[in-house]
């Protein structure tokens, strides 16, 4: 079996989508085949943009380097939700088991730290820094007993803190921080992104009540967030096949942004113009912020993308997919 890298330059006028795009201004420019893994769950870029972690279904992650599409190292892991993430240039979090984090350093190609939340069942981590944010649910066994839960773990004093939803909201998902690491976003299981204020205990909610048929079923749970790096926004995506596009500062929605299936990822771009999104309707999107058009690019023989991630300096999306494909799509200007 075997794992794709494909690389794709994306043509468009001044970085802005006045209109969706015509399909023939895509062009295949590489294919490179390496060893194929289980479906891809997550990918993490390093700071730099020199490497890229991609993270599967089994636990594994395998770190490339994006310069020759080589395997620079591999560690091997056990089934697990979450991402690997890094902390710096060397150092990665990476989700391990139903409760565990562990700490690995690439330069000396070991594991140096491992962290058991006992009765947390881990769905998402993210980092700023040396902090990680665990989102997930917690048994009678968890720190507070039953319900969902976000941890703020920091790496280097070992302190943690957290907050906890109980009810129909019970449950959190997709965790991202925002830009300037105060505060945390995540989903729920009922259609709505709440933003923890980690100073405190503060937790502020928002949610579209008219747009979902709320109650806390499953198909409104939020799968994933993310914060504009100019900290104006906070998009959430989930089962429901909406894309929720919120401004912080009125607390008020801008856009509904709408797949045909379920969303499995979304993001903003570094420069906070676009977001790109993932979808089982096996389509990756590419929307503008202030207009909410997009660019639709079809999901192909790699299968249904399960991850996105905008590279640090703009040009690229990563795409981890069903097939254990990573395809990386280049946007230049034309």
């Amino acid at each position: 079996m075997n794992k794709i890298f494909i690389f794709f330059p994306i043509f468009f006028t001044s970085l802005i989508f006045a209109q969706q795009l015509p399909q023939e201004t895509l062009e295949k420019v590489l294919t490179e085949q390496v060893r194929r893994a289980k479906p891809v769950v997550g990918i993490s870029f390093s700071p730099d943009g020199k490497t890229l972690a991609s993270k599967s279904s089994n636990g594994n992650v395998i770190f490339w380097n994006l310069e020759d599409d080589s395997i620079i190292h591999k560690i091997k892991g056990s089934t697990s939700n979450g991402s690997a993430v890094y902390i710096s240039e060397t150092v990665v979090a990476v989700s391990k088991g139903k409760s565990e984090i562990f700490l690995y350093d690439l330069s000396k190609k070991e594991e140096i730290f491992s962290k058991m939340f006992k009765g947390i069942r881990i769905s998402d981590i993210s980092a700023f820094g040396s902090k990680v944010a665990i989102a997930g649910s917690g048994s009678k066994k968890a720190m507070d007993g039953q319900g969902g839960y976000v941890i703020l773990w920091d790496t280097q004093t070992g302190q943690s803190s957290f907050v906890k939803t109980e009810g129909r909201n019970a449950g959190c998902y997709g965790v991202s921080f925002s830009p300037n690491g105060k505060f945390v976003a995540f989903g729920d299981r009922n259609a709505g992104i709440s933003l923890w204020e980690v100073s405190g205990k503060k937790v502020t909610r928002l949610v579209a009540d008219h747009i979902f048929d709320v109650g806390g079923n499953k198909s409104n749970l939020i799968l994933s967030t993310s914060f504009s790096p100019d900290g104006k926004y906070v998009v959430g995506g989930g089962y429901a096949t909406k894309i929720l596009l919120w401004d912080l500062e009125s607390k008020k929605r801008m856009h509904v942004l709408s797949h045909e299936k379920e969303i499995t990822s979304v993001v903003f771009s570094p420069n906070s113009e676009f977001i790109a999104s993932t979808s089982k309707d096996e389509t990756i999107c590419i929307w503008n912020v202030k207009s909410g058009f997009k660019t639709s690019l079809k999901g192909n023989e790699h299968g249904s993308p399960n991850a996105a991630l905008f590279s640090p300096d703009g040009q690229h999306v990563a795409v981890g997919t069903e097939k254990g494909a990573v395809v990386i799509w280049k946007l230049t200007s034309k």
